[in-house]
């Protein structure tokens, strides 16, 4: 029997909401979280961001693009330390969670990619189906899970077939 599992993305360093997500995540039973990455980056707590995230047990992680980004930048821009670089630069690109879940963050072909939505117009507006599938071209899994856009969204891109953003 497969675990239930909670979904998030785009923490940005907000630990006051990781906070509130973990205690829902835990209330509704939830024994396993998928996290896509852009986990630290922005104005707000990173270092407490990564101590909350290190202490959970059964955490699977991918990298965002601004995770990319933070190890780019010169060691101490984002306040985390020395050990939350060392586990950003391990994080995958991508995975694939043992009940069949392809995990990535923009798109399983890009970090900054936007799976979902055109942004061309400035505003985000949902792609043709057929578009996501051409992007999803040779991920052959049920369900994929990605963040990026802090749009939640669930897209069904071909029967059978979903494409779920839990926003951030």
């Amino acid at each position: 029997m497969s675990a239930r599992i909670a979904v998030l993305a785009d923490i940005h360093g907000n630990v006051w909401a990781l906070d509130a997500v973990l205690a829902d995540a835990r209330s509704q039973g939830a024994e396993e979280i998928l996290n896509l990455g852009d986990t630290f980056w922005g104005p707000l707590r990173p270092r407490e961001t990564w101590e909350r995230l290190r202490s959970e047990p059964r955490i699977t992680s991918v990298s965002g693009n601004q995770d990319r980004q933070t190890l780019e930048a010169p060691a101490g821009t984002e306040d985390c330390g020395a050990e939350a670089r060392q586990r950003l630069a391990a994080l995958p690109f991508a995975a694939v969670h043992p009940d069949g879940i392809r995990l990535c963050h923009g798109s399983p072909r890009s970090d900054s990619e936007y799976l979902l939505e055109d942004i061309r117009s400035g505003a985000p507006r949902l792609r043709p189906a057929a578009s996501v599938a051409e992007a999803l071209e040779g991920v052959s899994h049920p369900l994929v899970v990605c963040g990026h856009t802090h749009i939640p969204r669930l897209f069904e891109f071909a029967p059978g077939r979903l494409v779920v953003n839990p926003g951030s």
